[in-house]
This record gives C-alpha cells, sequence and structure tokens, in this order.
C-alpha cells in the first residue's frame, strides 16, 4: 500500500489562504511549492504521488508535512528554521552518481569493516573521478577543437631550431594559471596548430574552459552580431573561457572595424584569462595584417606584456609527406 502522511486538519480561513498562495504564486517558489503539498496530503495523496508533482523527493514531503501540522504557515517561508532536521536525497545533493552506486560501495565497506571516514572517503573520491571523467570527455568536445593532439605526438626533431624545453615549459600551464598568453609564430605547416590545441587539450584535462577559433571565425561572428545588435552577448564566447586559441592569425588582411572588433577581445581578456595564438606573421608586419598601424600596437601591447613567444622557423610538415610521396611516386616510374 502507497506510504501517506496526513497533514492536520484544515480549516476554512486555512484552506483559502493555502489557495491564495498557490493561485497567485507571489511568494517565493519554495513557499509555493510547500504549499501545494498541504492540501495534497489533506486529500489522502500518496507521499509519492506528491514529491512527482511538485517536483522534490518523498523525504522533502514527509518534513514539510510534519513542520506544517507543528509550525502552521510559518513553516512553508523559506526563513522557517524550525522542525526536524532536514533530509536530503544524493541528486538534491548533486551526487547523482552515488545514488546510482551506493548499494554497491555499502557491499564494499561491509566486506572491508570500513570505518565512517574510510567509507566517506571511498564513495566521494569516487564521485569526484566520476566528475573528472565526465570533464575529461565534455572538455575537448564543448571547445571546440578541430582534433585532439597532444605534445607527445608532436616531431620536434623535425624543428632542430625549436628549443623542446619551451614547449614543455607552456605544458606545465603556469602561463594558464598566471592569465598569461602563449604566441607560437612560423610559417605554414610547421606545427603551430598542433602545439596549439595540444596545450588546449592539456588545459582541458587541468579543469580550465577552453575555446578554439580561427581569427577569421571570430571576426565573422562578431560582425554579424554587432550587425545584429548583440554584440555584447557574443563577446562573451570569447571572453568567458579560461583559455582562448586563436588560430591563423595574419592570414586574412582586416579591415579597420574588423580589427577593432579583435582589440575588443584582447584589451577585455588582459589580465583575466589566457590566450593561445598561431600566426604566420611576425609582430612587426601585425600592422599591414590589421590594417592600422595604432590598433595593431594597441593589440600587441596587451597581448605581449605577460607572453611567452616561440618561433618556429623550420620546413612544413605537409611538404615533407607530400614530398615523400612525389619521391615514391618518381621511383616507381
Amino acid at each position: 500500500m502507497a506510504e501517506r502522511v496526513r497533514v492536520r486538519e484544515i480549516d476554512d480561513e486555512e484552506g483559502q489562504r493555502l489557495l491564495r498562495i498557490i493561485r497567485r504564486g507571489s511568494e517565493s517558489v519554495v513557499t509555493w511549492r510547500r504549499a501545494q503539498m498541504v492540501p495534497l496530503s489533506a486529500q489522502g495523496r500518496p507521499v509519492v504521488k506528491i514529491a512527482k508533482v511538485t517536483f522534490t523527493s518523498a523525504d522533502r514531503v514527509r518534513d514539510v508535512i510534519h513542520n506544517f501540522n507543528a509550525d502552521g504557515f510559518e513553516s512553508l517561508y523559506p526563513k522557517y528554521k524550525g522542525g526536524r532536521p532536514g533530509t536530503f536525497t544524493l541528486p538534491e545533493l548533486g551526487l547523482p552518481h552515488l545514488a546510482e552506486a551506493i548499494n554497491e560501495f555499502t557491499r564494499r565497506a561491509d566486506e572491508a569493516k570500513m570505518g565512517y571516514l574510510d567509507f566517506l572517503d571511498l564513495v566521494l573520491s569516487e564521485d569526484l573521478a566520476v566528475r573528472d571523467d565526465r570533464r575529461f570527455r565534455q572538455g575537448p568536445r564543448l571547445s571546440r577543437l578541430p582534433h585532439h593532439k597532444t605534445l607527445d605526438e608532436y616531431d620536434s626533431s623535425f624543428q632542430p631550431d625549436l628549443d623542446p624545453r619551451k614547449v614543455k615549459d607552456l605544458a606545465t600551464l603556469s602561463f594558464v594559471e598566471a592569465k598569461a598568453n602563449a604566441a607560437l609564430l612560423g610559417p605554414p605547416g610547421v606545427g603551430k596548430t598542433h602545439i596549439a590545441v595540444a596545450l588546449a587539450v592539456a588545459a582541458c584535462r587541468a579543469g580550465y574552459s577552453v575555446y578554439f577559433t580561427s581569427l577569421d571565425d571570430m571576426v565573422r561572428n562578431l560582425k554579424a552580431a554587432e550587425a545584429a545588435g548583440r554584440l555584447a552577448n557574443k563577446l562573451g564566447t570569447y571572453l568567458r573561457p579560461g583559455v582562448l586559441v586563436v588560430d591563423e592569425v595574419g592570414y586574412e588582411i582586416l579591415e579597420r572595424g574588423e580589427a577593432n572588433l579583435v582589440f575588443q577581445v584582447i584589451s577585455q581578456r588582459y589580465e583575466k584569462g589566457s590566450i593561445i595564438l598561431t600566426s604566420n606573421k611576425t609582430f612587426s608586419e601585425w600592422g599591414q595584417a590589421f590594417g592600422d598601424e595604432v590598433l595593431a600596437t594597441a593589440i600587441l601591447d596587451r597581448l605581449l606584456h605577460h607572453c611567452d613567444v616561440i618561433s618556429i622557423n623550420g620546413p612544413s610538415y605537409r611538404l615533407k609527406n607530400r614530398l615523400k610521396a612525389i619521391e615514391r611516386d618518381t621511383d616507381v616510374a
């Protein structure tokens, strides 16, 4: 038989007061939900049904009815501190995984004859591992990274002029923690984007929020938002992440208005979040790339104040693979 918790007898005046709270909805959501539980209980509805209708737990329904029976309407308001101690379900505490696995943890604790603190350490450690795993899986997907390269996959031997210690220093993410920047410069095909993505993947795994974009895509999206009167909202896309990766800076010449949009992103992120950028242009060429020497100088001033710069001036990986294929075809011929 379904469990029922009966509320005390309610007179007409109290019934009218409950109906006013429920119908008007002018009170807080907490009061509104608690008020709904009282007449449902008076109608003899099962606890589980009341919990379903009011989007809460059966334990919470029992608490509300118990407290109303003891202290009346005072107990319906958020500031109410009386009644028996509140009870909470694991999902309500933000621990949904434990709700699914608690029986297994209890069995393991019984077999190992764990003490209370050891058991608590077990279940919280398990929940933390689940959260970390979820973040590792979701982080790269939400960051819009084009691929998931790692630094272990980068062939530094093909770039003898690149000091691998500089890359390893960046991989510690100390610059991210300091809200500083990293700039990777060099001609096409030398692995700038590979390193930038690898650093972004490492940041995701360390718990930082990451967003990847090419400079052209960012400018195009900001221009469209500005035309639609939603620039402030769209800027948030590039300001919120802990790490913003901006790829291919300088591949297209920008107009002054477009360069100003880039300046807004750089200046508003200054000392508030990290930027990892790649560019095929030296900094002395940015004035031409941004169509305005003054704006380019202002952007560089904020970008380079706290910035690690790595220049890669070796051969192209893509050309290397293409040349090998051509050589194989020539040998066969």
